[in-house]
């Protein structure tokens, strides 16, 4: 963010909060803006979006790879707060548990409690990390793929926000400097996860 913003011309305060206060900041006027912003979030809001800026690609983290054969009424971890694809679990009549973090859902994959949990990719690497558990298998492909981008008000503010943000998005697509962003994730993935993970290309 404060690649895009060094040249910004305004002050710009970026704070950290948890998704579901971030919604309530937005919808009470006391944020310009926030960011990741997903459609599944933003249903009543009114907002103006910027161009897209990666994609939130999710996957099945398994307890074992058999898990993957049958998926049909399996269990399945998810993590409180987290924006997930509705139709994901209809669609395999999986039996859902809730936990507070990706660490906790790894944790009740050790624990066998659930087959499975669905994360982004960049989260799993990194609660992996913490936990520095790397031996469960990964779907190879995603399971959802979601349009990752900027939301500011719908006032004359966030339009001028929207201007130079897509402006300087569009130059970090074509100068590479996402890719570099993105190098390090691109190749854990790769090394660690063993799946051709790219948030930029969807």
């Amino acid at each position: 963010v404060k690649l895009i913003t060094n040249d910004l011309g305004m002050d710009l305060k970026i704070s950290v909060y948890p998704p579901r206060r971030v919604i309530k900041l937005f919808q009470d006027k006391k944020v310009d803006g926030y960011f990741p912003s997903l459609d599944v979030l933003n249903k009543d809001l009114k907002l103006i979006k910027s161009k897209n800026y990666y994609y939130k690609k999710d996957y099945f983290f398994a307890r074992k790879k058999s898990v993957f054969k049958d998926m049909i009424g399996k269990t399945l971890c998810l993590t409180k707060g987290y924006p997930y694809v509705k139709d994901i679990t209809s669609k395999y009549n999986l039996k859902v548990h809730f936990a507070i973090s990706d660490e906790s859902c790894l944790k009740m994959l050790q624990l066998k409690r659930v087959d499975m949990f669905l994360c982004e990719a960049l989260s799993g690497l990194a609660a992996m990390k913490k936990t520095n558990t790397f031996n469960y298998p990964v779907s190879k492909k995603s399971v959802s793929v979601q349009d990752v981008y900027f939301a500011f008000q719908k006032d004359a503010k966030g339009k001028k926000l929207k201007k130079h943000f897509d402006k300087k998005i569009d130059l970090f697509y074509q100068d590479g400097t996402l890719k570099k962003i993105f190098r390090k994730a691109i190749s854990l993935a790769k090394n660690k996860l063993h799946i051709n993970y790219n948030p930029l290309e969807k």
